[in-house]
C-alpha cells in the first residue's frame, strides 16, 4: 500500500466508529449491550490499519522522505482502537 492510498482510506475507522455511536446512542437497556459486537469493526479495521501505517512511516523515515502526514493518518485510524483500550483500562 502506497502512503497515498493510506492517507486517503485512514479515516474509515474513525468515521465507522462515530457513526456506530450515533446508532447506538438510541439504545435503552439491554439494547446497548447486544450493539455491542457492532463496535468490534472500527477497532478491527483500526487495529488493522495502525501497523500498516506504522510500517509505512518507518519506510518513509528510511528513505528520508517527510512522514508527518502518515504519521497523522495512523494517528487518526488509531483513535477507535485506542478508545477501546482505554475504556477497557479505565471502566
Amino acid at each position: 500500500m502506497t502512503p497515498r492510498i493510506f492517507r486517503f482510506i485512514s479515516w474509515i475507522p474513525i468515521a465507522v466508529w462515530i457513526a456506530t455511536e450515533m446508532y447506538t446512542r438510541g439504545f435503552e437497556g439491554w439494547g446497548q449491550w447486544a450493539a455491542a459486537p457492532m463496535f468490534l469493526v472500527p477497532v478491527v479495521l483500526s487495529a488493522a490499519m495502525v501497523p500498516v501505517g506504522l510500517r509505512l512511516c518507518r519506510d518513509q523515515s528510511r528513505a528520508a522522505g517527510p512522514i508527518r502526514p502518515t504519521a497523522v493518518a495512523t494517528l487518526l485510524a488509531a483513535v477507535p482502537a485506542l478508545w477501546f483500550l482505554a475504556r477497557a483500562l479505565f471502566a
